[in-house]
C-alpha cells in the first residue's frame, strides 16, 4: 500500500521569509548542523599549540589520568 501524495502547495499561498526569520533559522549541511556566526569570543589570553615528543610510558600515565 503506498503513501497518498502530499498535495501542491500554490507558490502564492506560502510564507514570506523576511530578514528576521532567515538570521533565525537553522542551517544544514546534509545531515550536519552548520551554525552561523561569529563563534567563540577571542580569549585575552589565547593558547599555544605546540608539539613536544615524550616517552611512551609517560604518555600513558598522562593518558590513564583522563581527559584534559
Amino acid at each position: 500500500m503506498c503513501a497518498a501524495p502530499a498535495p501542491l502547495i500554490d507558490p502564492d499561498d506560502t510564507l514570506l521569509l523576511t530578514s528576521e526569520m532567515l538570521a533565525r533559522a537553522e542551517a544544514f549541511g546534509g545531515d550536519t548542523f552548520a551554525r552561523w556566526g561569529q563563534g567563540r569570543p577571542k580569549s585575552d589570553a589565547a593558547k599555544e599549540q605546540i608539539s613536544i615528543r615524550i616517552d611512551q610510558d609517560i604518555l600513558a600515565k598522562l593518558r590513564e589520568a583522563g581527559q584534559g
